[in-house]
């Protein structure tokens, strides 16, 4: 998913299982824009460059009573792979706001940071 400048500027994601995607560069990415995620699970995804899940410029995040779990299971990744992913789930910059509540998150890995890596 990907995206960049929409019309309304807001994507809605409620009651949705993410699971087991494998991507180059990340899961979500949004660039002044804004996401509500809200009950939605998020499993065992994996991107090579950035983030396993959402990475943000000049974006606002709302995620509430979801799951965020990266234990990797049907991927079938090398270790190698798992260690060297620069950001566990969220990567923030230039100004990117996130509102977090009732999520479970666990499993994550980050060269960088586990769960999320902010900058700007």
């Amino acid at each position: 998913m990907n995206v960049i400048q929409n019309r309304a500027k807001m994507i809605y994601i409620s009651e949705t299982n993410i699971t087991n995607c494998l991507s180059q560069s990340g899961l979500i990415s949004l660039n002044f824009a804004k996401i509500n995620i809200n009950s939605t699970r998020f499993e065992s995804n994996y991107a090579q460059i950035d983030t396993n899940g959402i990475s943000m410029i000049s974006s606002d995040a709302y995620i509430g009573h979801s799951l965020i779990e990266n234990f990797y299971n049907d991927l079938n990744l090398t270790a190698t792979l798992i260690l060297n992913q620069p950001i566990g789930f969220i990567n923030m910059n230039f100004e990117s706001t996130l509102r977090m509540e009732k999520t479970n998150i666990s499993g994550l890995t980050g060269t960088l940071a586990t769960f999320m890596f902010l900058t700007g």
